[in-house]
């Protein structure tokens, strides 16, 4: 049995001849061409154990394709039924909002950061329109249970949603606003690690937008914010 440490090197060959099962090294270079390069990335308290096999080989594969399902990745002609898709897709909305995922180095983690700071009925909601934007594994899943997804995008929130209600042991849904938040609290020392990281975070960024009226004659307004 071998562990996946925190430190995963990706390093993908382009197979080829026949059709055949690309390995979980070949999934990005499938995916990204000639862009694919060897590169070794930090995961922080991240770590996998693979299942137990006879072979050293055989279980770094294993870790491996534990890894990449972990990170929201899965080849592409592995495919799914319907069933499966829905029971991925429940899956990966409970891990969004596990204590693991809200520690980690993946843009919907800084919007759970985020919304965990707003106060009232707000704390620790996060729009479904998020979520479906930023986890390609959301996406995959959804195309696969409505494959209209494809050319209307809003069809996700109705499928995210649907299976959130599977989760209403876990899960609050809250349909008129089409968000999601976690219905336990995290727990304390969870929360307080975040309030560390976010007062030793980097200094408040200033974000300026233009306001273009649809209207000729209306001024255009710059607007800043803090």
């Amino acid at each position: 049995m071998s562990v996946l440490e925190a430190t995963f090197a990706f390093f993908f060959v382009m197979a080829g001849g026949g059709k055949h099962t690309l390995t979980p090294k070949a999934i990005i270079h499938q995916k990204f061409g000639a862009n694919a390069i060897y590169t070794v990335e930090e995961l922080p308290d991240f770590s996998v154990v693979s299942n137990v096999c006879k072979k050293k080989k055989d279980s770094e594969q294993s870790a491996a394709e534990l890894a990449l399902d972990k990170l929201g990745f899965r080849p592409q002609n592995d495919d799914l039924t319907v069933d499966e898709a829905w029971d991925d897709l429940v899956g990966r909305i409970k891990y969004i909002f596990s204590d693991e995922f809200l520690s980690a180095d993946h843009p919907l983690g800084a919007h759970l950061r985020a919304a965990l700071r707003r106060n009232g009925d707000c704390c620790g909601s996060v729009p479904v329109s998020v979520i479906a934007t930023f986890d390609s594994k959301i996406n995959s899943r959804c195309k696969i249970i409505n494959p209209s997804v494809e050319s209307d995008p809003f069809l996700v929130v109705s499928c995210v949603m649907e299976a959130a209600a599977k989760l209403r042991d876990f899960i609050v849904a809250s349909p008129h606003e089409a968000s999601l938040r976690r219905k336990n609290p995290y727990p304390p020392a969870v929360v307080e690690a975040l309030a560390t990281q976010v007062s030793d975070s980097v200094d408040s960024r200033k974000v300026k937008a233009v306001y273009i009226p649809c209207k000729g004659e209306e001024i255009v307004e710059l607007d800043s914010v803090d």
